[in-house]
């Protein structure tokens, strides 16, 4: 079991509990904000856990979007242009020898 305890800036605290937690932590960065990820616990096996975490981001893109489709498409653009950058940096850095060839 995993319990995550989260104070925001004006003191509210909000509790999570579960199996396994998955979440990032972001702060501004100079012009930039800076996002530290985690993955934590057990009890929900490796092989399944990648489904729900994109789920989880999938779902972060559409809170920020405010129901803007428009919003919604250049956040979605973003994370798949995210994914196409590490599958390439993956293939380019030896993590499939030879292009899986």
């Amino acid at each position: 079991m995993v319990r995550i305890d989260i104070t925001d800036s004006e003191g509210k605290v909000t509790v999570l509990t579960g199996d396994r937690a998955f979440g990032c932590v972001m702060t501004k960065d100079g012009d930039k904000t800076k996002c530290d990820s985690y993955l934590v616990g057990g009890g929900v096996q490796d092989d399944v856990v990648m489904g729900p975490v994109m789920d989880g981001v999938i779902l972060c893109a559409k809170e920020v979007a405010e129901g803007n489709p428009l919003v919604m498409a250049s956040n979605l653009g973003a994370i798949r242009a995210s994914l196409d950058y590490a599958v390439e940096e993956f293939i380019t850095k030896g993590g499939v020898q030879n292009g899986g060839h």
